[in-house]
């Protein structure tokens, strides 16, 4: 299968939103076991790799991640390899464990070996966001996600965004840095 390589702009000083998808644009990320592994890994990334994390949204299929890196020198590639790998790595571990049928929905040849992804091949998409009020929009929009394929009513009601956590609910899944520059009217 061959792919475009996502081009990156790792540009000091600006934002990024980051969308990836499942393989095959499957709904992987209905399982809450996995939802949880992505939420644990965008975390060790952000001590890692350096960057604030602004918004999040998993949806069943694919994920949107609004982050800013923190350091002048950056590279959003190695910031979702740290993310994207070890979910991927976790996840087909315990489908193979299972022997869940799944699995073979993720498998890859390439005449040369047999790979499973859980993840889409290629780095998805990243927009280079430098306005603070396009950095809002994004948010906006999202948050939004749920809610317009009609998942749930109301954006906080999605476990799986930070709406909940810009909102102050208790018990979200995953912190959201405060850092964001404020919308000036």
């Amino acid at each position: 299968m061959e792919y475009k390589r996502a081009r990156r702009i790792n540009t000091p000083g600006d934002a990024h939103c980051l969308t990836f998808s499942c393989y095959h644009r499957l709904p992987l990320l209905l399982s809450n076991t996995v939802c949880k592994w992505l939420a644990e890994a965008i975390d060790r990334a952000r001590e890692d790799r350096a960057f604030d994390l602004w918004g999040y949204v998993f949806m069943p299929e694919h994920v949107h991640l609004l982050l800013f890196p923190q350091d002048a020198e950056y590279s959003v590639g190695r910031i979702l390899s740290a993310i994207k790998r070890p979910v991927a790595w976790r996840a087909i571990k315990r489908l193979r464990l299972r022997g869940d049928p799944l699995l073979d929905s993720l498998r890859v040849d390439d005449h040369t070996r047999v790979q499973f992804r859980l993840w889409q091949a290629g780095g998805g998409h990243d927009r280079n966001l430098q306005s603070t009020r396009a950095i809002h929009a994004m948010l906006d929009y999202i948050h939004y996600n749920p809610v317009a394929r009609g998942l749930v009513g109301c954006e906080s009601d999605w476990k799986w965004s930070s709406a909940g956590e810009w909102e102050g609910l208790p018990d979200q899944p995953l912190r959201v840095d405060r850092t964001i520059p404020p919308l000036m009217p």
